[in-house]
């Protein structure tokens, strides 16, 4: 009886060992350490993609924590993660889940940021998906469609260059295509090189030429100025003049100067009317008198 008593007490003892060394190897899986002190942050994401409770979490590559719990949200799904205490994330940092290898398996990557400020871990943050291979694979499913259109496209042209490749005809053409250009490339350095005393004579008389034109616009850039200055003095002079003249003819529709009074006043007009009147009468009497007997001159002088 009392070896049976000794035997479940042994027994028992190496059970609580064994669940202690589970308990402490999950822990230690999982980067579980109940004797460290440690700090909850809440991110917001979309999509966590098969994210689950245990996951890592790691800051600028390295493991600094892991997944508590995740619940849904109205807006997406929200992650409880627990960190180190002593762990510096700044206010701009970057919250992604990521495939942490081909099984499938995600990891929360945090970027530290560059902000001089510290984040504030009671805030709700707000992380994004990066994608893994089952997103990669989706995306490339919607666009299945068109890669079959270009492979059959593709098809298309091998066939085409296949059938002209395979056409003696247009290989011969081919071929004395390339004779003829060979032989004008030939024909055009032969040119060249015939010619070549001849083309660098003509871009000398180029290059002189151009230098003549150069010098002759120096040479005569001063008095072109003292002309185009003296042109403008004339043609303001002229303006002066003209604004001159415009004044006059102002003022003498306006009756403003003598010219004025003697051309718009009336009984002016009418005097050297009839004065011109009377010198006419006058000249006619005077040839009446020359044509016939001479002037007549009925003078009393008195000379003392």
């Amino acid at each position: 009886m009392k070896n049976s008593r000794k035997s479940e007490v042994k027994v028992g003892i190496l059970t609580i060992v064994a669940i202690i060394l589970v308990v402490w190897v999950i822990g230690w899986a999982k980067n579980i350490n109940p004797f460290d002190e440690k700090v909850n942050l809440n991110i917001s994401f979309d999509s966590v993609a098969g994210l689950e409770p245990g996951d890592p979490v790691a800051l600028n590559g390295v493991k600094k924590g892991y997944v508590n719990f995740i619940i849904i949200s109205d807006d997406g799904v929200i992650v409880n993660v627990v960190l180190d205490k002593n762990i510096q994330i700044k206010e701009d940092a970057e919250f992604s889940v990521m495939m942490l290898d081909l099984m499938g398996g995600k990891i929360i990557q945090i970027k530290q940021g560059t902000s001089d400020k510290p984040m504030d871990l009671k805030v709700l943050q707000k992380g994004k998906f990066s994608g893994d291979v089952a997103t990669a694979m989706a995306a490339l499913s919607s666009v299945q469609s068109d890669l079959i259109d270009l492979v059959h496209q593709l098809k298309i042209a091998v066939t085409g260059i296949n059938k002209f490749a395979g056409d003696e005809e247009f290989l011969d053409d081919m071929k004395s295509s390339f004779t003829e250009m060979k032989r004008t490339i030939t024909n055009l350095n032969s040119i060249l090189n015939e010619n070549k005393e001849g083309f660098k004579n003509l871009i000398d008389s180029g290059n002189k030429f151009l230098n003549d034109g150069n010098n002759l616009i120096t040479d005569t850039k001063e008095p072109l100025k003292n002309s185009i200055t003296q042109l403008n003095s004339v043609l303001l002079k002229s303006d002066s003049l003209l604004t001159k003249l415009n004044n006059f003819s102002d003022e003498i529709k306006s009756e403003k100067n003598n010219i004025g009074k003697i051309v718009y006043d009336e009984q002016i007009v009418n005097d050297m009317k009839k004065s011109l009147e009377q010198l006419k009468k006058l000249t006619d009497i005077l040839l009446e008198q020359i044509q016939d007997k001479g002037i007549n001159v009925d003078a009393n002088i008195d000379l003392f």
